[in-house]
Order: structure tokens, then sequence, then C-alpha cells
């Protein structure tokens, strides 16, 4: 997937084509569940939300997730189906603001 941005010679656009490739596997259900996990821990947050949107993310992963900085990848993980109670109760006690987490 990396080879095919690669092509592309502005780096910008590479970022970018980059990005777009890891949100369509990101929202696939047909994922696999490792790569999924490797998504998970995306610099973009729109590619964290969208894996942890998908029904075939990893419930340790949708564990993992809840914890995000961000509320909307928060949301996303604690709604999903395949969640456990205890991320939904994560996600509600975390409240719905962004946060910044100590690295």
């Amino acid at each position: 997937m990396d080879t095919f941005a690669s092509m592309i010679p502005d780096p910008d656009d590479q970022r970018s084509a980059l990005r777009l490739i890891h949100e369509e596997l990101a929202k696939d259900p047909g994922t696999s569940p490792q790569v999924l996990v490797t998504l998970a821990n995306s610099e973009w947050a729109s590619v964290r939300e969208l894996v942890a949107a998908n029904p075939s993310t990893p419930e340790e992963c949708l564990n993992r997730l809840v914890g995000d900085e961000l509320a909307s990848v928060r949301h996303a993980g604690a709604a999903n189906p395949a969640a456990s109670v205890a991320a939904a109760i994560v996600d509600v006690l975390g409240g719905g603001e962004d946060r910044v987490l100590p690295s």
C-alpha cells in the first residue's frame, strides 16, 4: 500500500494518497483484524475513527480506542457492536471532550 503512494512525486500528495488508502482499508469490514490493529495506531484521527467503527475490529483494539485522545474516536469505538460494555462505560466516564494525553 505504501508503494502506490511512493509513485506520486509530491510528498504532500503522497501523504494524502496514503491517508485515503488507509481510510478505505479502515472502513472495509473485509479488512483483516491484523491490518485494523495496525491502522488503529495511525497518526490520522480519521483512520482511527474508521477503525473504531469497523465491526471487524478486535475487541481488545476497540477497548484501546475508547481511550483515544479524540472524542470522535472514543465514541465510534464505544458505539461499535463488537465493543465490550466496559468500553462504552469508559467512553461515558471519559466525557465528550477531546483531551490531551500525556506522551
